[in-house]
């Protein structure tokens, strides 16, 4: 009996050994699993950087081109084995230098020649303000493990009133398949982390607010500490406009005329253009919710800054200043001003009020980009101006968007549509071929809607516009029947080769 018990205590004693060393391993597992990612739903991947072998047979050259198949993931170390799918060749790659397919809808945001060295010394020059950031690869891990976010931070200003800025450098760990930075949130994608951060700097001490790889801005709140104002440039009935810096980027400063707006439609005008991106629309950097000027404080919308302000202004001004504007260049701000268009077109938004005093000039006339959407709407949305109001663009409108009758008597309620827009840019046309000249000048507004419609009146010719296809063109954008209006893509394609050429 004693042979049989001691039999049974080492027979549990094995199996015990057994459950304990399965347990470990599970947690070893886990571990691994917590410390290095699982290999990808998907096992396709692509090459970020060549690679060609030295010395090592067995490593695998690589290209940007190819598509590789991951057969083997080696957890701990720096090389995963993989296969090429074209030539069948295996062997083991660098994990940096390849990554899941899935990453490819981040791949934009990453600059992936920068290290933590080049970053710092890229964000350090002066024409990045605080709140340029870079992602970026970590070293020796693989993106789909990790990748780094390099920010450059204002600190404060010295004695001389000259800012001081530092870069700092934050780990965005991938969760699965999410993205997030240690204590914060995790977000599905790359851009959402970056728009999280651009609204909320508080974690990182610093808000997002330009991506030196994508080029553009991301920012919306502003802090009125890292704003000067400096001289009036322009002002309208809605808000007046100023030269001013951000960190020290020049900049335009554009704040509301509280008498005549509200100060959240002014908000809402930066809101509705803060998305837009395109090479020929003035881009809105953020906002400033609360700028101290004359004892109060007032909201700033924050822009790219145009050095030559409004085209109807630069033309005007060209005789003074001795400058000819050679034919075919006209033909270019056109084209400019309808690539934009047609981008609006495209995105399904009404600028509602294109005009060449909307339209801004960059270092020459060869900078060409549309601004002020102050009216813009989203195509289907109900909302509309009344035209009764005197400081409404009647001049730039079409018929079918003017608001006749008052009250219950309104007898048309101003139907905006692309084809609208469209007017307003054949009325653009003659502004820009008459050098800025006012259209319909010796008219009252009063007057305009019978002139149109019941006499069929139409601006005559532009002294400038020697082209025999040009004029036709912007009669065609005149036509009192939307549907005959050409669109923007087709105005684009007409601009687009020398007037006469691509004109059918």
């Amino acid at each position: 009996i004693s042979q049989t018990m001691s039999d049974i205590y080492e027979n549990v004693k094995a199996a015990a050994k057994q459950v304990i060393e399965r347990l470990v391993s599970r947690d070893q597992q886990k571990k691994l699993a917590s410390d290095t990612p699982l290999p990808p739903a998907s096992d396709k991947l692509i090459v970020l950087y060549s690679y060609t072998p030295t010395l090592d047979q067995v490593a695998l050259q690589l290209n940007l081109n190819d598509e590789l198949k991951l057969k083997k993931k080696n957890d701990g170390g720096d090389w995963w084995y993989v296969k090429n799918v074209k030539t069948g060749k295996k062997g083991y790659v660098p994990k940096n230098f390849v990554a899941a397919e899935s990453e490819k809808e981040h791949l934009d945001w990453y600059s992936l020649d920068m290290t933590r060295e080049k970053a710092a010394v890229a964000l350090m020059e002066d024409k990045y303000a605080a709140g340029s950031f870079i992602v970026r690869p970590q070293q020796g891990a693989n993106i789909a493990e990790s990748v780094a976010l390099s920010l450059k931070r204002w600190l404060s200003n010295d004695s001389e009133g000259k800012q001081q800025f530092d870069v700092v450098h934050f780990t965005i760990r991938r969760d699965g398949n999410g993205f997030k930075i240690d204590g914060g949130m995790q977000f599905k994608s790359i851009a959402l982390l970056v728009n999280h951060y651009a609204e909320n700097g508080r974690a990182l001490k610093q808000r997002l607010t330009f991506s030196v790889k994508k080029e553009h801005t991301v920012v919306w709140e502003i802090e009125a500490e890292m704003i000067t104002i400096g001289k009036p440039l322009a002002q309208g009935h809605f808000g007046k406009v100023y030269k001013g810096a951000l960190g020290r980027t020049t900049v335009a400063l554009k704040m509301p005329k509280l008498e005549n707006m509200t100060a959240e439609d002014f908000k809402n005008e930066a809101l509705f253009a803060r998305p837009l991106v395109h090479e020929n629309i003035v881009q809105t950097i953020g906002m400033c919710l609360a700028f101290p000027i004359d004892q109060i404080e007032l909201p700033l919308i924050v822009s790219e800054y145009m050095a030559n302000g409004s085209l109807k202004e630069y033309l005007m001004g060209k005789k003074d200043r001795g400058e000819k504007i050679k034919t075919d260049d006209y033909r270019l701000i056109a084209l400019k001003v309808a690539t934009a268009m047609a981008y609006l077109e495209k995105e399904h938004i009404l600028h509602r009020d294109l005009a060449a005093r909307n339209v801004l000039v960059g270092a020459d006339h060869g900078i060409i980009k549309l601004a002020d959407f102050g009216m813009a709407r989203r195509m289907h949305d109900s909302a509309y101006y009344r035209t009764h109001d005197p400081k409404f663009p009647y001049k730039w409108t079409a018929p079918e968007a003017f608001v006749t009758g008052e009250g219950p008597d309104v007898v048309q309620k101003g139907k905006f549509s692309s084809a609208s827009d469209v007017w307003s840019f054949g009325v653009f046309l003659w502004e820009l071929y008459s050098d800025g000249e006012d259209p319909y000048k010796t008219y009252s507004n009063d007057e305009l809607l019978d002139l149109l419609i019941k006499e069929n009146f139409r601006l005559r010719c532009p002294t400038s516009c020697t082209s025999n296809t040009l004029y036709p063109m912007m009669n065609k954008c005149w036509e009192l029947n939307p549907e005959d209006r050409p669109t923007f893509a087709q105005l684009v394609t007409f601009l687009s080769a020398p007037y006469g050429v691509s004109a059918q």
